[in-house]
Order: C-alpha cells, then sequence, then structure tokens
C-alpha cells in the first residue's frame, strides 16, 4: 500500500480509503437497525481493507447506517485505535447541533476520538457561509479539536474550484475530502 500525508496535516494515510455510503441496507431508515447482511458485509470489507494496508476509514452522518456499521465491525474485529485513522462527516448548522451530532457520531462509531472531520457538503457559497460563520459549526469543530475530541477539521465537496479555494483561503480547513 502506497502512504501520503493528508492534506495539511501531519497525518499518514493510505491512498486508498475505506469508505461507508454503500453496505447493504445503508440508508434504510431507522439508523440504529443493523441488518445481519449489512453487519456481515461491514465486518469482512473492513477486515480485508485493514490486511491490504488500508488505514483511512471515512463515514459520515449522512450515510444513515454506515457509522454504527462501523462501530460494529471495529469491536468484533478488534482492531487497535492505532492501526486506522477515522473520518467522519456531518453538516450541522449551529454550535449546540454541532456539539450534540458529533457526540452521536461517536457512540455510533464506539470511539473516544475522531482522527479527522470533515463538514460535509461544502459546495457552494450559501454552505460555505453557513459552515464559517462566527459561532457556527466550523468554530464550534476546532474547539472540539482543542478539547481532544477532533485530531484535525476540513471539509468535503464536489462544488467548484473557485468554492473549494474560497473555503482553503479562510485557513480554517487542514484537509479536503474529495472525490475523483
Amino acid at each position: 500500500m502506497e502512504y501520503r500525508r493528508f492534506g495539511r496535516t501531519n497525518e499518514t494515510i493510505s491512498v486508498i480509503t475505506l469508505g461507508g455510503m454503500r453496505f447493504p441496507h445503508g440508508w434504510d431508515p431507522p439508523r440504529d437497525a443493523l441488518p445481519a447482511d449489512s453487519i456481515r458485509t461491514c465486518v469482512e470489507t473492513t477486515r480485508r481493507a485493514l490486511e491490504s494496508g488500508i488505514n483511512h476509514i471515512e463515514t459520515a452522518h449522512g450515510y444513515v447506517k454506515s457509522e454504527s456499521l462501523y462501530g460494529v465491525a471495529l469491536r468484533e474485529l478488534n482492531v487497535p485505535r492505532h492501526r486506522f485513522k477515522m473520518m467522519t462527516k456531518g453538516a450541522p448548522m449551529t454550535a449546540d447541533e454541532t456539539r450534540r451530532l458529533v457526540d452521536e457520531q461517536l457512540r455510533a462509531l464506539q470511539l473516544d476520538s475522531l482522527d479527522f472531520y470533515g463538514w460535509h457538503g461544502i459546495n457552494n457559497e450559501e454552505r460555505l457561509q453557513a459552515a464559517v460563520k462566527p459561532g457556527g459549526p466550523v468554530e464550534t469543530l476546532h474547539r472540539l479539536r482543542e478539547e481532544g475530541v477532533i485530531g484535525h477539521v476540513g471539509f468535503s465537496t464536489h462544488g467548484p474550484l473557485d468554492i473549494i479555494l474560497r473555503a482553503l483561503d479562510t485557513d480554517l480547513f487542514s484537509f479536503v475530502n474529495l472525490h475523483y
């Protein structure tokens, strides 16, 4: 496996990431009802990914069951915490909502902390401004970083280059989760 430094962080991650968007029944509510075939798929996929040298696991609150599935899989596989870097994402709109969401995500993932947290979907100017407003979600994510709950704050996007560059120019983000 090949590894590289991730964004402006000093973290080294595999160039291939284990993503959690497409598990069987993954989008079916409720989020805490985990069908056996979804659990089996997640456990086996996670096991094979880790055996292959993948050390970066990426999920999001918006992927419904994914965080809970990874929580179960990592516990079932008894994976030492140093063996993987966990990223999850969310798009909370207020400081209070941010804290509640991160707490919920940590419980689902069965973790005490996250290596990376991405504000999910800075795809246009409106979303960028909602994320970075004073006293808003990204400021709260940075407080959580100072508290040791989050290692690095970044964002995900499918937006145009000018939005990505404006987000980076804020100096609030240490990585971009950009799909290609």
